[in-house]
C-alpha cells in the first residue's frame, strides 16, 4: 500500500471491519486512502455472503471512471468480485492481482464442499494477472493442485524496514520465552506451559497478542513473566515487545496443511530482532529455521522442548549456537530481495 502511494499511483485501500480486537492496523500515513466496511461476521457465515454485494457495488462505483484500474485482492469472495467488476467493466483495462496470505481449510480438505471451491477457483485463476504468495509452499500448492501455469510472485512476509532499529540486548535475567501473536494453538500453547511447569525447567513465559488468554491466566499465572499484554499496534509496538523475550516460540500446528507450508512472519522476526526461535517439526518453517541454524524444531507430542529448555544454560548449547547464527545474518540481504518482488507486484 505505503510502495502504490509513493508511487504516486491513485489507491484505494478497503478494509473489512468485523470489530475483533485481536490486531490493530496501522494507518500512518495512508489513513486519506483507506475505506472502512463495517461487518459482523467472523469466519465463513452467512452473514459474510451478505456483505458481498454491497462491497460489489462499492467496486463498480470505484472503477467506473478511468481506463485503467488494478484490482488486488487477498480472498477468495473478493477473487470472485474482482472477476465480476472485470466482466462488467469490460471497457476498462483492469488488472486483477490477487495475493495468498493463508491457505483456508476449505481449501486443502478432502470434502465434497471443498472440491466445489477447488473446481470454482482453478476457473477464477484464468482471470487474473498476477498471483502473489508469501511462502514457496503456497507455490507448490498452486502449481501442482491447480495445475496453475500463469506467473508466480514470491513476496515474502518480512516486517517493514526500519521497525526493528536494532537488534535487542536482553538485559541479566532469567530466560523468557515469548508467544507473540494472536492466541490460537491452544494444544501448543498448553504444551509450552505444561513443559515450564516440569523440574529443571526455569525459563518464564513472556505474553502477547488478542485472543482469549482466559485459560493461560487462570491456569498458569505462575509462570508469566508479567501480565498477559493483549493487543498491539504492529509497527509500533513489535520492537519493544521482542525486547522483553530471550527465545521466540512459534509452535504451529503441524497436522495443519497451512502451517505445515507456510512461512510465517515469525520467521523474519526471528532473524532482524536477534532471537533464537523455537518452531513445530515437521513444516517448511522448521526446514528454513534449522538449515540456518537459528532455532530447533519441537514435536508438541515428544518431550523435545523439555530437553531443549533444560540444556539452555551449557555453553554450547542450541541457542548459544542460534544467537551465533543470528549474528551472522545481514537482514539487509533479506530486503533487497523483497525490494524485487514488491516491484515485480506493484511496479515502479
Amino acid at each position: 500500500m505505503r510502495k502504490s502511494v509513493s508511487n504516486k499511483m491513485k489507491t484505494k485501500l478497503i478494509i473489512i471491519d468485523r470489530g475483533q480486537d485481536d490486531l490493530i492496523p496501522d494507518f500512518e500515513g495512508i489513513s486519506p486512502y483507506v475505506t472502512l466496511i463495517k461487518a459482523n461476521y467472523n469466519g465463513v457465515s452467512f452473514r459474510r455472503i451478505l456483505h458481498l454485494p454491497y462491497l460489489f457495488i462499492y467496486l463498480l462505483n470505484a472503477t467506473k471512471n478511468g481506463k485503467h484500474f488494478a484490482l488486488h485482492v487477498h480472498t477468495f469472495d473478493t477473487l470472485v468480485l474482482a472477476v465480476l467488476v472485470k466482466c462488467v467493466r469490460f471497457m476498462s483495462k483492469i488488472e486483477l492481482i490477487y495475493q495468498i496470505r493463508d491457505l483456508h481449510s476449505l481449501q486443502v480438505a478432502n470434502s465434497l464442499p471443498s472440491k466445489c471451491i477447488l473446481i470454482f477457483e482453478r476457473l477464477l485463476l484464468g482471470f487474473i494477472q498476477k498471483l502473489v504468495v508469501s511462502s514457496p509452499g503456497f507455490s507448490e500448492f498452486y502449481r501442482v493442485k491447480h495445475g496453475y501455469t500463469g506467473p508466480i510472485t514470491l513476496l515474502e512476509n518480512i516486517p517493514r524496514r526500519g521497525i526493528f532499529r536494532y537488534r535487542q540486548k536482553k538485559a541479566a535475567r532469567p530466560l523468557v520465552i515469548g508467544y507473540i501473536g494472536i492466541l490460537r494453538y491452544m494444544a501448543s500453547l498448553n504444551y509450552l506451559f505444561e513443559t515450564l511447569a516440569t523440574p529443571g525447567v526455569s525459563v518464564q513465559a513472556f505474553i502477547a497478542g488478542g485472543g482469549d488468554s482466559s485459560f493461560i491466566t487462570r491456569k498458569y499465572q505462575d509462570y508469566l513473566v508479567s501480565n498477559v499484554r493483549g493487543s498491539y499496534e504492529y509497527e509500533k509496538d513489535i520492537n519493544e515487545l521482542y525486547s522483553n523475550v530471550d527465545i521466540i516460540y512459534a509452535v504451529y500446528d503441524s497436522c495443519d496443511y497451512n502451517c505445515q507450508v507456510a512461512l510465517p512472519n515469525k520467521f523474519y522476526e526471528s532473524i532482524l530482532s536477534g532471537t533464537p526461535i523455537i518452531v513445530a517439526s515437521g513444516t517448511l518453517l522448521a526446514r528454513y529455521v534449522c538449515r540456518l541454524g537459528i532455532g530447533v524444531s519441537v514435536d508438541v507430542l515428544s518431550d523435545d522442548l523439555q530437553n531443549y529448555l533444560v540444556a539452555i544454560n551449557s555453553p554450547d548449547s542450541w541457542y548459544e549456537k542460534a544467537k551465533e547464527a543470528l549474528a551472522s545474518i545481514d537482514p539487509e540481504e533479506y530486503y533487497s530481495v523483497y525490494d524485487k518482488q514488491l516491484e515485480e507486484v506493484v511496479g515502479e
